[in-house]
């Protein structure tokens, strides 16, 4: 059934006009999961994801898969190029966007360890965020298929449904993972989202401040809160949770901007002019325009 939207489509578009589109749905940010399964696996530095710390080629000798290990030496991939490598290599290419390259390691090291949802997991965010949702949803599908109590893959899963404008299948999928990890801020803070998408402004507020009392550090939570919170007439808690999150970004033009914006319409022009000149200053194009509008 089609939900009676809380905020008149004018507003929406007005809204987008002055501020443009609303922060789309959070990238998704691995975080610590194991996957030990004997002394064969080591962590890495910084992460807590397990690969085998023998090379691609050493493993197939073992598991006595010759012809595989023949084929992988003379397509380069040598005894130093060890699954745990690809991984990091395939990291750094998805933080520098070469999407590609990153698919092509996470593939070398699917060949050998082709069950380690470590590895599954991070292809899904690569193609999602190459816009391959279907490819992604099969991806993350596989994980869970057999890891059904892997919170981060109903965390993944929703965040590429929300992605893709699924935004119910993403409130079900984030559902699932809070009950398998209740205490994930990122887990209520994409639920509250994907809520304010459809308009249950309600439910995205409660999320937002569960997500907020899980990290009180977690700017986008209180950027969000304050912003669904202005829209929904909420004024006053908007600029509260606004200056919360510009104190803790003080670099965001987007927070400026919105907080000014606020600021403005509780009638204190001159200290939203001073917060859009500092939205200016911070690169917002949009708060030049508004400059020349509301502060004459």
């Amino acid at each position: 059934m089609q939900k009676k939207s809380q905020i008149s489509w004018m507003g929406k578009l007005l809204r987008a006009i002055v501020f443009g589109h609303v922060e789309p749905v959070e990238t998704f940010a691995l975080s610590a999961h194991t996957l030990q399964q004997s002394q064969d696996y080591i962590s890495s530095s910084d992460k807590n994801y397990y690969f085998p710390k023998k090379s691609i080629i050493q493993i197939c000798i073992y598991q006595r898969n010759l012809w595989l290990a023949i084929f992988l030496f003379i397509c380069g991939i040598t005894q130093a190029q060890t699954v745990h490598d690809f991984y990091l290599s395939a990291l750094a290419k998805d933080s520098a966007k070469n999407y590609t390259g990153a698919l092509t390691d996470l593939d070398k090291a699917l060949t050998v360890s082709q069950n380690n949802d470590s590895l599954h997991i991070l292809r899904a965010k690569i193609e999602a965020e190459s816009n391959n949702f279907k490819e992604a949803y099969a991806e993350i599908n596989e994980v869970i298929k057999h890891n059904s109590n892997y919170f981060e893959a109903y965390l993944l899963r929703g965040i590429i449904k929300a992605k893709s404008g699924n935004f119910e299948g993403a409130v079900y999928d984030f559902t699932k993972s809070i009950k398998l990890n209740t205490t994930s801020a990122k887990a209520y803070y994409n639920r509250g989202l994907a809520h304010a998408y459809l308009d249950e402004l309600k439910l995205c507020d409660k999320d937002f401040s569960k997500a907020i009392e899980l990290d009180s550090t977690y700017t986008n939570a209180w950027f969000q809160r304050g912003y669904w919170r202005e829209l929904s007439g909420n004024l006053q808690g908007s600029q509260a949770d606004l200056t919360k999150a510009s104190k803790l970004n003080p670099n965001d033009k987007d927070v400026f901007l919105s907080l000014a914006i606020t600021t403005y319409k509780l009638n204190q022009k001159e200290q939203a002019c001073v917060l859009l000149n500092e939205a200016k200053a911070k690169g917002s194009s949009t708060a030049e325009e508004l400059i020349n509008v509301m502060c004459k």
